[in-house]
């Protein structure tokens, strides 16, 4: 089903495959569940959108912000092929994707694949794909600034977040990460301590679909 809508001026067009691209497409672009970085994203300059989906995140920074580079991340092969059709079909010029993983280390990973798009993770059950995974080590040696890092990735942001040095978070300016606690050790309260331990003023709020999830944001 392709799905058209006008935000920040400009029309954007997905091709929705699944229920799932669909309920995404309604929370970046209807529900507007990313409006409380909208301000944050208007002053970036360098934008990670890490679990980039089928791209409604990117796609939506892209519209509000077209001189900001965004990097998308994706590892499973459906939706990375869906997203670069996305950033190609809304003429998202400066957005660049590379289909991998983002952990706490690189190297080769099986991935699960869950019957619905946006919840493919290290964690579920379902079908095992192998993909490359990118250290957070390696992704942060490429940038000298990020103004506003995005994590949507089912659980990874933990394993991601517990990679991080000190010098490398003084390079990520904010983070907004959905975060899933879907297994032991999976705890939001230590993830945001570990965030204001290190600089960050951080809020949280919790998803109104399941109990487990919610969003932090975090800026300096």
């Amino acid at each position: 089903m392709n799905r058209e809508i006008k935000i920040f001026g400009k029309k954007i067009n997905f091709e929705l495959n699944s229920q799932a691209d669909e309920s995404v497409f309604e929370e970046v672009f209807v529900d507007r569940d990313y409006k409380v970085v909208d301000e944050i994203i208007a002053k970036s300059h360098c934008i990670l959108d890490v679990g980039a989906h089928i791209g409604c995140f990117s796609v939506y920074c892209a519209a509000l912000n077209e001189k900001a580079l965004i990097f998308a991340y994706e590892p499973a092969p459906d939706n990375f092929s869906a997203l670069k059709e996305s950033l190609k079909v809304n003429h998202c010029n400066n957005v660049k994707c590379k289909n991998v993983a983002i952990a706490a280390e690189s190297g080769v990973r099986g991935f699960n694949l869950s019957e619905d798009s946006h919840n493919h993770s290290f964690f579920v059950e379902g079908a095992e794909v192998k993909v490359q995974c990118l250290g957070v080590k390696q992704l942060l040696s490429r940038f000298d600034k990020v103004d506003l890092m995005k994590l949507d990735c089912e659980g990874a942001e933990f394993e991601i977040l517990a990679a991080f040095t000190s010098e490398e978070f003084l390079k990520v300016k904010s983070f907004y990460i959905e975060y899933h606690e879907f297994a032991d050790g999976m705890d939001s309260l230590k993830l945001a301590d570990l965030l204001r331990k290190n600089g960050y003023i951080v809020e949280s709020k919790k998803s109104h679909y399941d109990n487990r999830m919610g969003f932090l944001l975090a800026r300096r």
